[in-house]
């Protein structure tokens, strides 16, 4: 089984709320980890991405370190690597400092990136490919798994990141199976209106099955999509982990909980549940590096029959 991951590789700069500061490598490196710890080792796993000559090295270190990883979908540009500064003003929210985007992924890239069981979406800049490219991303897998994440930003001319309604927003929904964004990404989306429910009947257009909407330490809302047309709505708690310290790839840890669960043949209901566990213990860890304590989690929690 394979599963391809297209992003963005970023070099993170993070201050967390007591002043410190933490660098590392960051964007799909945190997919990618959670994935790598979550599901089978059997799968492999492909990124696609575009990185920068100054930062190769480190992500081909952070790689080898996992099996199932295989690196030939990443192309090495001999520009800088793309930059984001995090600045942490809650336990939940933040200001984004984006500097060096890479060049976006071009459709050769994805046409012979062969087949796959599974595409994982994450975009992290929101400029990792055009639309165009982006259609042809639904011809390499039956199932694509998108974050519409950073989809929901622009930039202005200091590289701070904001959040705005892209005008072709369904368009970026078209061939994709499952989705996946936060509160304030599907609010935004909305109108500005925080009616989930409404939100998922306007985006379970074509062939949206799957809604995830995650609720931060509230738990994530469930939206699936029946034969004849119906939308169930479910209501998933959060599993809630007293010692948050960094909040940073929560999200990426829940789209890695949920797709092991999916893999496994798990109910979305039970892979919602699970991607929440997964999410809460992810913010008590701090970094990118501490992800890999992801294997024994997952371990100690997957259960092997999955109803």
């Amino acid at each position: 089984m394979k599963i391809a991951l297209i992003g963005t590789f970023i070099l993170d700069e993070i201050q967390i709320l007591d002043g410190t500061i933490s660098r590392s490598l960051g964007g799909i490196t945190y997919a990618l980890s959670a994935l790598a710890n979550l599901i089978d080792p059997k799968v492999t796993i492909y990124p696609i991405a575009n990185v920068g000559h100054d930062a190769y090295h480190e992500i081909k270190k952070f790689t080898d370190r996992y099996p199932n990883i295989d690196t030939t979908g990443i192309q090495v540009s001999a520009a800088p690597n793309t930059r984001v500064k995090l600045r942490y003003y809650s336990k939940h929210e933040r200001d984004e400092f984006l500097t060096f985007p890479a060049a976006p992924i071009n459709p050769k890239q994805i046409t012979k990136a062969g087949k796959f069981d599974l595409v994982l979406l994450n975009y992290i800049t929101g400029f990792e490919m055009s639309i165009e490219t982006h259609r042809l991303v639904q011809q390499l897998a039956p199932m694509t798994y998108m974050d519409y994440h950073s989809l929901c930003l622009g930039i202005d001319e200091n590289g701070k990141r904001f959040r705005r309604k892209p005008e072709n927003w369904k368009q970026w929904l078209e061939g994709i199976s499952i989705l996946q964004l936060n509160e304030h990404e599907a609010t935004l989306l909305n109108k500005g209106i925080a009616d989930f429910e409404q939100f998922a009947h306007k985006a379970m257009i074509g062939s949206v099955k799957i809604i995830n909407v995650t609720l931060g330490e509230n738990g994530s809302l469930l939206f699936t999509k029946q034969n004849n047309g119906r939308i169930r709505t479910f209501t998933i708690q959060s599993v809630p982990y007293p010692d948050v310290v960094d909040v940073t790839g929560c999200g990426d840890a829940f789209a890695g909980g949920y797709i092991s669960q999916i893999l496994n043949g798990g109910s979305p209901e039970a892979a919602a549940a699970f991607a929440n566990k997964v999410a809460g213990f992810k913010s008590t860890l701090q970094g990118i590096s501490m992800m890999s304590k992801l294997g024994k989690f997952r371990a100690h929690n997957m259960e092997k029959t999955i109803k």
